[in-house]
């Protein structure tokens, strides 16, 4: 769920002095498969989980050619789950992960 949906994409890359900075944002319902409802344990209940509005960004900054990479990444992929008894009841699911990753690359020498 919180890694595909449909909907659209906003890219900006801007080149600096010291490197290349990227934007990317997008908006759109994130895809629910089959295995969602199994993964969360909802496939033995009778009722659905339906797809919400999601969203997506992610800052990242390259320097040095991309030897030395920083990015911050946030989600949130949103459903809602309609139960026709009570058990287990109706709900909201709300995916929204915060990822901070930095990468360097050591140069090879010949």
């Amino acid at each position: 769920m919180g890694l595909s949906g449909d909907g659209v994409s906003l890219y900006h890359e801007e080149r600096i002095p010291s490197g290349v900075l990227r934007t990317q944002v997008g908006f759109g319902q994130a895809r629910m498969e089959d295995d969602v409802e199994q993964t969360l344990g909802l496939d033995q209940f009778p009722g659905s989980l339906d797809a919400g509005s999601s969203a997506i960004g992610q800052i990242r900054y390259e320097h040095d050619g991309g030897r030395i990479v920083t990015a911050i990444s946030v989600a949130s992929a949103n459903a809602d789950y309609a139960s026709s008894s009570n058990i287990p009841g109706e709900g909201t699911f709300r995916f929204q992960p915060w990822v901070l990753s930095f990468n360097i690359t050591k140069s090879c020498g010949h």
